[in-house]
């Protein structure tokens, strides 16, 4: 069973912790592309964890951002890299880091054939 289905107080705990983060980051004006000391990444009740390498302010992408926060990930948790991924050995170096799962969308939309291209880099993990 889901624990964040069932349980409605862990919903809203989470969601006043972030609220609560959110605040603190901007009062101290901490950049959206690490944890500042001390900061836990909220995982109660989720299982899956995706950190997106671009920046939603500046749209900047930056690989290593998966990499950094990945310590701060309970053990257990399915880890997601996301965005900015364009080559077998960046997953391979994801995979290494623990990340299972890989969010790639431009990498393959920019080809004629998205299908194919995805073939492609399957065929060279």
């Amino acid at each position: 069973a889901d624990l964040m289905a069932r349980s409605p107080v862990l919903v809203w705990r989470n969601a006043t912790r972030i609220r609560l983060i959110t605040a603190f980051r901007t009062a101290e004006g901490a950049p959206d592309t690490e944890l500042l000391p001390g900061e836990p990444l909220i995982c109660d009740g989720i299982e899956l964890v995706g950190i997106n390498n671009r920046s939603l302010k500046t749209f900047d992408v930056d690989i290593e951002r998966s990499l950094r926060m990945a310590e701060h990930i309970p053990p257990g948790k399915i880890r997601i890299a996301e965005s900015g991924i364009h080559a077998p050995e960046q997953v391979n170096v994801f995979k290494a880091h623990g990340f299972s799962g890989f969010l790639m969308g431009e990498q393959f939309m920019k080809h004629a054939d998205p299908g194919d291209a995805f073939r492609q880099f399957a065929a060279a993990l």
